[in-house]
């Protein structure tokens, strides 16, 4: 684990005390500094040479100052927020889980766009921009993938299209109420042998 990773499962522990980051729930602590990571690149969208940035992008070994380790006391306990609105828990079969967004990693229309890469790191900024911090790829890939079926493949312009669209998409779901993502998890899970 990286300097930050570590500062950051020890603030995601203390906000959060019922976490097992390094057993069961360590998909949190990799889903949070992939977050950190979008949100770091959003603050510096506009000053590459930005001190907090540069550490936090490339921390040195020698330690987090306590300016960083303020700022990461901030940040997870917003996007431990976002984390309980945003993210559902389904145990077992449950009709709970919503068709329309069965896997943002799945094959699927948004793969035959070009710069697919560029474009979701463009709408997770547009997502951040707008107040997501928690699960900004997932969410800016299933918007990718569901604004990329809308439009036929041989359209002119698609891609710029496909990613108006995705922009107005991410407004739009920054608004919406209630969880944006379902994780379905069996209950063979949690029996312990």
């Amino acid at each position: 684990m990286t300097p930050i990773e570590i500062v950051l499962s020890a603030k995601l522990i203390d906000a959060e005390p019922t976490l097992d980051i390094l057993g069961a729930d360590r998909k949190v602590l990799q889903l949070a500094n992939q977050d950190l990571a979008n949100y770091i690149k959003f603050l510096s969208a506009g000053d590459k040479n930005d001190a907090l940035s540069l550490y936090l992008l490339k921390p040195q070994d020698a330690g987090i100052s306590t300016e960083v380790g303020a700022f990461l006391t901030v940040w997870t306990g917003i996007w431990l927020k976002k984390w309980k609105q945003r993210f559902k828990i389904v145990v077992g079969q449950s009709n709970q889980v919503s068709k329309k967004c069965e896997c943002a990693n799945s094959e699927n229309a948004s793969t035959a766009l070009d710069c697919k890469d560029q474009m979701i790191e463009l709408v997770v900024l547009a997502l951040i921009k707008n107040g997501e911090i928690c699960g900004t790829n997932i969410i800016a890939e299933e918007i990718l993938r569901v604004e990329a079926k809308a439009l036929p493949e041989k359209l002119k312009n698609r891609e710029v299209m496909v990613l108006n669209n995705a922009f107005k998409r991410a407004r739009e779901t920054s608004q919406k109420l209630g969880p944006l993502v379902s994780i379905k998890v069996e209950k063979e899970y949690y029996i312990k042998n």
